[in-house]
């Protein structure tokens, strides 16, 4: 991998390709491992030869245009860095060093640079690019309304700070007056406008109109007002909140003081700069605050031997950070008919706070702390055996064998981090304080059998729905319960030392393929030979530390009696390739024997009423994605299917717009986790 690689895309520019590599070279001669590549789409002249004589390296693009010769660049180059210049010599080579370093020492996603635009035009030896540049430029400034003097305002210093969390914004210390106001927005991935209008609302002292919100957020009325419904549905997934649309009065959200901290928290759980990102001065204090709060909380936890997750700390932080700014900007709690109950952690942290931030809590904020505090997910914690909790997961155990066969087994460590787990969510899910699901989506798509578990079994045993943002914490302990069942590969380690050598041989390969290993057969050789074909048929790794049976038999990697580093890494291998092999030879049988039928039809008539009518115990049913309805089903007779049915006319369901409906109905005569691992390829394909 190199450290940097300047890409210059070329066609017919052998007027300048020599002195622009020899300018690219002189820049990063102080920068190790960096080297200037030049790509050549089909030139009729010799600007490929001139560029390899000038020092670069010299690939080819044979599909014409600019475009194809960029994508093979960087699909070709690894580097940790990349910059990409044109091969006219229109660009200052010398400001390279610049750009880097703010890529590989400020840790910048991406830096756009800019060119001279005084001698763009002189310094241009390429016909019509002036005439190119003035076009451009002129649409851009008609159809937005702006005065850029040039596609590369002039500056020396980065223009446009890209970043992937945040989008792209103006660099504040350009001082170029082309917009009226620096914008910061986060890409439709990372932070929705349903988000946006509701922390508007949430942080608003007013009730502002839908033109003002779409002022604010840089957007159109219709923009806003599509995104409302999904706003509105947001709302509603917290305990008596509700989001107000009046065509008179103005947007607010309707909920008690404690409701709304609550879910602000739980949507600004992104590292977001909401003060830029909204244009909201009142939200500036938010990350002076969370600073303090990072420095003072993790001793306080660590000190009392609590230690939660790094993305519950992530969140604790930010619920305590907006209770304070909430409150200093005049939306205060209610107070309670209940006293507080005094806590030490609780009281140690806000006495920490009062010296630090100078802030002093409530006892009704310090109340809300405490719950919070018994809800978070601990990754040290003392050995508490709740028996609700444990009683659940022997019924989810009990009703995943009478559905499937397997015999599922929560032991361990698994069972006390689960039973723990289940405790804090029902917690969470009773006083209606859900978790953020951070991987929701990933996880729906990519485990869809833990799902129908979770969703058929462990409901069931708990008495409970699971929220979505819950769900996905689950999901994850019910697929390491899941992992021994699935095919692993089988090792024959043939021998004739003594039990002791091979007991240690043994869990050595063991130790080293884990995860990939299902068992490992130590025999002698005398037991091997009066059955070798049923040996040879059950057990694809087979090994020996007997030279003889390596030498007659091409099937067996001979190892020595202490198998050395070296030895135990081709093992690895060895087992890695085979487990590959196994994996690919059953994903390939399901795709043979599980198609997915696509059918396309008018639409359906499907109500979340009838769904949930349905017998719990047989189906679940979830919205993968944004358009996606997946129905799955275990049954004990008949065949397996995967069956697609694109939809001409959208249903809603759940409040999402569904144009997709899977149905996947697995017989337990198949094997579960194949067809499962089917359905998941499936999933991902529509997510």
């Amino acid at each position: 991998m190199d450290n940097l690689a300047i890409l210059i895309p070329c066609y017919n520019e052998s007027q300048t390709i020599t002195k622009v590599v020899k300018d690219c070279q002189n820049a990063i001669k102080d920068i190790p491992n960096s080297a200037v590549y030049v790509y050549d789409n089909n030139s009729s002249d010799n600007t490929a030869e001139l560029a390899r004589e000038a020092g670069a390296c010299v690939r080819y693009e044979y599909k014409q245009g600019k475009g194809n010769a960029i994508r093979r660049m960087f699909r070709e180059i690894d580097a940790k860095c990349y910059i990409m210049i044109d091969g006219d010599d229109t660009y200052p080579a010398e400001e390279i060093p610049k750009m880097a370093r703010y890529v590989l020492e400020e840790n910048y996603d991406m830096v756009i640079g800019d060119r001279l635009s005084s001698s763009y035009f002189e310094e241009n030896k390429r016909p019509f690019h002036g005439i190119g540049n003035k076009m451009v430029r002129g649409s851009i400034n008609f159809f937005f309304k702006n005065d850029i003097k040039d596609i590369n305002a002039t500056s020396k210093k980065p223009l446009i700070i890209a970043n992937n969390r945040l989008g792209y914004r103006l660099n504040p210390d350009c001082n170029i007056p082309v917009f009226e106001s620096e914008k910061v927005c986060a890409p439709a991935g990372r932070y929705s406008t349903p988000k946006a209008i509701l922390i508007l609302l949430l942080f608003s002292n007013v009730h502002p109109h839908i033109e003002e919100i779409a002022d604010k957020l840089y957007l159109s009325r219709t923009t806003i007002n599509t995104n409302l419904p999904q706003a509105k549905r947001i709302a509603s997934r917290n305990k008596g909140s509700k989001l107000v649309v009046s065509p008179r009065g103005g947007l607010w959200v309707e909920a008690d003081e404690e409701t709304k901290r609550l879910m602000c928290a739980k949507l600004m759980n992104e590292d977001l700069d909401y003060a830029s990102m909204l244009q909201m001065p009142q939200l500036a204090d938010l990350a002076r605050i969370e600073s303090s709060i990072h420095i003072l909380l993790p001793e306080i936890l660590v000190r009392n031997r609590i230690v939660i997750t790094g993305q519950a700390y992530q969140d604790f932080v930010r619920f305590i950070s907006i209770c304070i700014l909430r409150s200093k900007l005049g939306m205060t709690m209610a107070d309670s008919e209940f006293d507080y109950k005094s806590s030490v952690l609780v009281d140690e942290i806000c006495q920490r706070v009062y010296n630090e931030v100078g802030y002093k809590f409530t006892d009704e904020e310090k109340k809300l702390i405490r719950e919070h505090c018994h809800e978070l997910n601990l990754v040290v914690k003392k050995s508490s055996q709740d028996a609700e909790s444990i009683r659940a997961i022997k019924a989810f155990e009990r009703n995943i064998y009478r559905m499937t066969g397997i015999e599922v087994r929560f032991g361990g460590g698994l069972q006390k981090n689960l039973a723990d787990h289940i405790k804090r969510m029902r917690r969470r899910i009773l006083a209606e304080r859900n978790n953020v699901g951070h991987y929701t989506k990933e996880l729906f798509a990519s485990y869809p059998l833990e799902v129908h578990l979770i969703k058929t079994c462990l409901e069931p045993a708990l008495f409970l729905r699971i929220p979505d943002a819950e769900l996905g914490y689950v999901v994850l302990y019910v697929a390491a319960a899941l992992q021994p069942f699935r095919e692993r590969v089988k090792v024959l380690f043939v021998s004739n030392a003594s039990a002791a050598i091979l007991y240690t041989t043994r869990e050595r390969i063991v130790q080293m393929n884990a995860e990939l290993v299902g068992a490992v057969e130590t025999i002698p050789q005398y037991v091997y030979e009066l059955n070798l074909d049923k040996y040879l048929k059950e057990y694809p790794v087979h090994l020996t530390t007997e030279p003889a049976l390596a030498m007659q038999s091409s099937d067996f990697v001979s190892i020595s009696v202490f198998p050395s580093n070296q030895q135990l890494e081709q093992i690895r291998r060895l087992i890695t390739a085979q487990s590959d092999s196994i994996k690919t030879a059953r994903k390939t049988l399901m795709r043979q024997k599980h198609p997915k039928n696509i059918e396309k039809i008018s639409s359906v008539s499907v109500s979340e009423e009838q769904l949930q009518m349905a017998d719990k115990r047989v189906i679940s049913v979830k919205t993968v994605g944004k358009n996606l309805l997946c129905i799955t089903r275990i049954v004990a007779n008949g065949e397996s299917s995967i069956e697609i049915y694109e939809l001409q006319e959208r249903i809603r369901y759940s409040g999402k717009n569904i144009d997709t409906i899977m149905f996947a109905s697995c017989c337990v005569e198949d094997n579960i986790l194949d067809f499962f691992d089917r359905v998941a390829e499936v999933l991902q394909e529509y997510t």
